[in-house]
């Protein structure tokens, strides 16, 4: 037949220039009846040829000729249509049934591949039919053609667009097998999978795209779908040919051909491998947590009993459930007592106003239930200090902490409460308050200069001490940066060693000039400390004293509120095995971190302070040696970082059956604050009888009359008249009756309010006779409403200040005296230049030069100086170094050689500035001289000594080792000999013949390195150097000394540059090699290595090993005589054998060195230079 195809254009599988199609999909066209009469093409394109319905392709119209054609199509039978083109070339149409319509492929020509085809019609089904000839048709369309282009067009749609990869093959037959496949169609999915296109698929064969397949079962498998019919349809991973993925394969025969899908489910698998990786995390957590849930049910129980701290827990009704030990301790109530009760909020407010808690039986009409109030329920949680009702009726002070229990739902299951007695708390904060207003009395009105400065350096608060001497307002002061009241000279170093370092410890007595408003200085000592950054400061004003005076000045560090009880920690000591376990918040109460390997009772031990160490000891014992089940101590721990802790341990005590301890159990919790709140308390107190019962200060304070009402302790010191005697008198009674007018002019302007503060000196009276220079510095005391109280202050003795003015012009007079009649050296030095202003007699004696010449020119006496000391001597003259010792040497004048020890000393003035230096030098030739003799002679008979004590000590034990064995092994023999068969003691006497022979040995090696060392030390052993190549020498020793080690072990020899020959002495380097490598063999398990590395100017020989190493603190003795390395007791050794190794090396001007770690290895090196 002819069909008229010259619009039609061979595409896809058919390879020719356009890109039409060749494949087409047919849905079946029915009549009336309901038989096939056509087909009709689903996708009607301007490519598709003729029409739309398979007879519309025919021309002239096939008429009947087509009608044997549809039943064979309708049973499944795969037919052949030959057709013409326009060119008469022939070729092949080949329809396909497929579920719901057929696939009608045009081939161009007959392909050389295709199998022979019968010309004869075929009826079975299933088989191939070609016709060659048309007629005219007469059929009738369906209805249901439309409906089927639209499905089609969906399905077309779907294939085209779905994530399957789809591919029709056709498989390549040659002698009836089938070696290949070719691509007839494939949709996007299926190529995108591959990293193909569409088009560069078209035709391709399959072995071609696809090397491995074959290996990988894959054309087998298409094969046998080809030939059985058999659908496979299986899951697998597949990675070659550039293809990674998991897929789900299906493989269908479809006609002649087979329809290979493959759907990409690496996500599916990637997602089924994550569940069970999420599965098995999940089954191990639940194992954890499992674990997890049991340890914290031990470690509840323990709490429960053993905690400091009472606990509660009730149900959601605030009704008791559990009680712990301490809870009945601190409550007095048995828990029998306490089960089934409430905590009640009394409606009576206590004068501390703090809420009362008892306990009463349950009614469910009361309120002020605590543990279920709405705050509690509301927050889940409530913590509040509160008085706990006792059973006696006492209210105990606790602070109380209550949570809501809940479920893994949020359901409330019941309350927990904590409570911690403060009652000590309480205490302590009472006396701390009591203090606190002692110490701001204090400050306000002392007559000393107080102050506190913030992080920025600004004042903060200031006393009316500080504003009299400074004549600023505190207002004023305020606005202030403390150093700007320092002079500008100054300033720099009171930042750096004053504010700075006062963070880290208190700076006392620290003298300045501070600047007054009025542009003025004085002359001001102070003492300053830091805590947390803010600085406090206390000062007085000591311009108008020549002398300094030693003032206390403190200051009173304010006890912090306790926090919060301290979290317990859970600890368990066995004390069979002295293995301690500490639960994680027990090492954090440590400050250390989690252990790498089991703690022992004696790392506890060592974290105990020294000082409470004893008293923990004996405590421990005898509760342990008594029958007691229970031990408590409280002692203190040295943190790693330095921090001292208090802690507090309650335990319980097991026992055996026979009442032996074996294990403690208990929890330790941290009271450090407890612990440091005591001691500050005590301390505040001591500080504050110090600062008022101790100071050498008069402190004083009388009323509104003038009459003593305060006298501390000094009074008495001062004026000789006690306290007791004077408290009530009249002030002026105390004063000598020429000073009267004026103390009493002054007393009047301040209670007349014209003056607040008074400094003035008077004399008082001493009861001994005679009278006290005192300094007074009083100030008004006001009382509530500004009502003028008394007065205030100090009075300071400064007696001896008067009496130094006239000692210092006794002390010059005697000072020229002594001066100018000793042997000494005395010069006086200008504190601000290199200027001599005063040499004794001895001095001129000394050098030559007259004072006259010195005074002049202060170097003349630098020539008479050893060079060498002399950049010493002009350091401290010239730099105005004071406080110096030096011994230096000088040549008298007389041209001897003399030793010279000098100390240099400063002067300072009242206000601490050097004013000048003072310089006394003694001759000491004659005692240096004796002590050079003296100390040579020492160290000769040390070194004698020595060596001697180490020679009778090693070769003593040396030579009995071995002798003891050959004795023991002879009368071992002599006893075999005597009593024995000959024959049948033979091993046994050969063996311990074999023992006296290698103790022999032992014996002559050791004799040998002994008279070694002696030829040494005599210089008797001859060196024959000569030129030697030292890679032949090594491997030969290594060839007839090391070739055969029983262990297997042999030595690794490496040479790095280019070899020479060097100049040794062959015989001493053999014997250096041999007993190197023998002890690197010794002292290791594994391989030895030795490395001769040739450089430009020597050669380094190294043995270098794995073995045990050498400790670090044994490196400097190791190449001593007879010493042997701590951890090398155990190997047979002398301890002479590196001596004499590095005795050698030196005999060829080679130098020994040694590099090791201990349980790393060891390396010796020996370096030869070449000339």
């Amino acid at each position: 037949m002819d069909i008229p195809i010259q619009t039609v254009y061979i595409t896809g599988l058919a390879p020719l220039s356009s890109a039409r199609r060749n494949l087409f999909f047919f849905t079946p066209v029915y009549n009336e009846h309901g038989k096939l009469v056509d087909l009709a093409c689903h996708t009607a394109t301007p490519s598709t040829p003729g029409g739309v319905c398979l007879t519309d392709w025919i021309s002239p119209l096939a008429g009947t000729m087509l009608d044997p054609l549809w039943p064979l199509l309708e049973s499944g039978t795969v037919c052949r249509l030959a057709y013409k083109l326009v060119s008469g070339k022939p070729c092949l149409l080949l329809i396909t049934p497929m579920d719901g319509g057929y696939l009608v492929e045009l081939l161009a020509g007959k392909p050389v591949d295709a199998t022979p085809v019968n010309l004869e019609p075929a009826n079975a089904p299933g088989e191939t039919c070609e016709w060659a000839s048309a007629r005219p048709r007469s059929f009738f369309v369906s209805k249901q053609a439309s409906s089927s282009d639209t499905v089609n067009q969906l399905l077309e749609a779907i294939v085209a667009n779905t994530p399957v990869g789809l591919a029709l093959l056709r498989p390549v037959w040659q002698e009836g097998y089938i070696t290949d496949f070719s691509y007839l169609w494939t949709n996007p999915a299926h190529a995108a999978m591959i990293g193909y296109s569409i088009i560069q698929l078209a035709g391709k064969r399959f072995k071609a795209l696809h090397p491995s397949a074959t290996n990988a079962g894959l054309f087998d498998r298409l094969a046998h779908v080809v030939q059985t019919g058999e659908t496979l349809h299986y899951h697998k991973q597949v990675q070659h040919d550039g293809i990674n993925l998991w897929g789900e394969f299906t493989i269908v025969r479809v006609g002649e051909h087979v329809l290979f899908t493959v759907m990409d489910i690496s996500p599916l698998m990637e997602t089924k491998e994550l569940l069970r990786q999420k599965n098995a995390q999940l089954e191990k957590g639940i194992a954890e947590q499992t674990k997890q849930v049991q340890q914290l049910s031990t470690l509840q129980n323990a709490i429960l009993r053993h905690a400091g701290q009472a606990i509660i827990s009730t149900d959601q009704a605030g009704i008791v459930q559990t009680v712990n030990q301490a809870t009945e301790t601190l409550l007095g109530f048995p828990a029998s007592e306490l089960m089934g009760k409430v905590a009640r909020l009394k409606a009576e407010i206590t004068q501390s106003w703090y809420p009362v808690i008892t306990f009463c039986p349950y009614d469910a009409d009361e309120s002020y239930n605590f543990f279920s109030q709405p705050v509690v329920v509301e927050k889940g949680y409530v913590q509040q200090e509160c008085l706990l009702t006792t059973r006696n009726g006492r209210l105990v002070p606790v602070l109380l902490t209550v949570s809501r229990l809940e479920d893994e739902d949020g359901s409330t299951l019941g309350y927990m409460g904590v409570a911690t007695d403060i009652s000590a708390l309480k205490l302590a904060e009472a006396r701390l308050r009591q203090k606190n207003q002692i110490l701001d009395t204090f400050f306000a009105g002392a007559l000393d200069m107080h102050c506190i400065a913030d992080r920025k350096g600004f004042l903060l608060e200031v006393n009316h001490a500080f504003q009299e001497v400074m004549a600023y307002s505190a207002g004023e002061l305020r606005t202030l940066p403390l150093l700007q009241l320092i002079h500008p000279d100054e300033q720099a170093f009171v930042a750096k060693e004053v504010v700075k370092k006062s963070q880290q410890q208190p700076v006392r007595n620290q003298i300045n000039r501070w600047r007054r408003k009025d542009g003025t200085y004085r002359v001001i000592e102070w003492s300053a400390i830091g805590i947390e950054g803010i600085l406090y400061g206390s000062a007085r004003d000591i311009t108008d004293r020549q002398l300094a005076e030693d003032q206390l000045h403190q200051l009173h560090e304010r006890l912090q509120l306790a926090t919060q009880a301290a979290g317990q920690g859970i600890w368990e000591n066995n004390l069979t095995t002295g293995a301690v376990i500490w639960d994680e918040r027990l090492w954090e109460l440590h400050g250390l971190p989690l252990p790498i390997r089991p703690l022992t009772y004696a790392d506890f031990l060592a974290s105990i302070h020294p000082e409470d160490l004893p008293a923990f000891m004996a405590k421990s014992h005898a509760k342990l040696a008594g029958s007691g089940e229970t031990i408590n101590s409280v002692y203190r721990i040295i943190r790693p970082d330095g921090v001292v802790r208090y802690l507090e341990t309650n335990g319980r005590i097991i026992r055996d059956s026979a009442g032996k301890p074996i294990r403690l159990i208990g929890v330790a919790w941290d009271v450090t604050r407890r612990k440091l709140d005591e001691e500050s308390l005590r301390t505040s107190e001591q500080r504050y009888r110090s600062l008022v019962d101790h100071l050498d200060t008069i402190v004083f304070q009388t009323n509104e009359a003038g009459r003593w009402v305060y006298l501390n302790p000094a009074w008495e010191v001062v004026t000789g008249f006690s306290v007791k005697e004077s408290l009530g008198g009249f002030f002026l009674d105390s004063i000598v009756p020429e000073d009267h007018a004026e103390t009493r002019l002054m007393f009047e302007q301040i209670k007349a309010g014209h003056r607040t503060i008074v400094r003035h000196v008077i004399r008082y009276v001493h009861k001994g006779g005679g009278f006290r220079w005192v300094d007074v510095n009083a100030q008004i005391v006001w009382g509530e409403g500004r009502v003028w109280m008394g007065v205030t202050g100090t009075l300071t003795d400064i007696t001896e200040r008067k009496m130094a003015e006239e000692a210092i012009l006794e002390s010059e007079q005697r000072f020229r005296e002594i001066a100018e009649n000793v042997d000494e050296v005395f010069c006086i030095l200008d504190s601000e230049q290199p200027r001599f202003l005063y040499v004794n007699p001895a001095f001129e004696k000394f050098t030559g030069v007259s004072s006259r010449a010195i005074y002049q020119d202060s170097s003349l006496f630098l020539p008479r100086i050893i060079k060498e000391d002399r950049t010493l001597i002009q350091t401290i003259f010239k730099d105005s170094v004071s406080g110096s010792e030096l011994t230096f040497r000088a040549r008298h004048q007389d041209g001897s050689l003399r030793w010279l020890h000098a100390r240099v000393f400063g002067v300072t003035n009242e206000a601490g500035v050097l004013i000048r230096r003072i310089g006394v030098a003694t001759d000491i030739t004659t005692a240096i001289e004796k002590e050079q003799i003296l100390e040579a002679s020492l160290q000769n008979e040390r070194t004698l000594n020595t060596l001697k004590s180490q020679f009778i000590t090693t070769a003593s034990h040396e030579f009995r080792t071995p002798l003891m064995a050959i004795s023991s092994s002879t009368e071992l023999v002599r006893h075999y000999v005597a009593g024995e068969d000959i024959p049948l003691v033979l091993p046994l006497i050969n063996k311990h013949l074999a023992a006296i022979l290698t103790k022999v040995a032992s014996l002559n090696e050791l004799i040998s390195d002994t008279l070694t060392l002696s030829k040494i030390e005599q210089g008797r052993i001859d060196v024959q150097l000569a030129y030697t190549d030292l890679e032949a020498l090594c491997k030969a020793l290594i060839a007839s000394t090391f070739s055969e080690n029983k262990d297997k072990r042999h030595i690794d020899v490496q040479l790095i540059g280019k070899a020479v020959e060097v100049l040794v002495d062959k015989k001493l380097m053999h014997h250096i090699l041999t007993n190197l490598l023998m002890n690197a063999i010794k002292f290791s398990t594994k391989h030895v290595g030795l490395t001769l590395t040739y450089s430009s100017t020597d050669v380094k020989i190294a043995v270098s090993d794995q073995g045990i190493g050498i400790p670090k603190e044994d490196l400097p003795h190791l190449f001593d005589k007879f010493f042997r390395a701590g951890n090398a007791v155990s190997y047979q050794g002398s301890g002479l054998g590196l001596a004499i190794c590095q005795e050698y090396t030196n005999l060829m001007n080679g130098q020994i060195d040694v590099l090791s770690k201990e349980g790393a290895g060891t390396t010796i090196t020996i370096t030869i230079p070449y000339a």
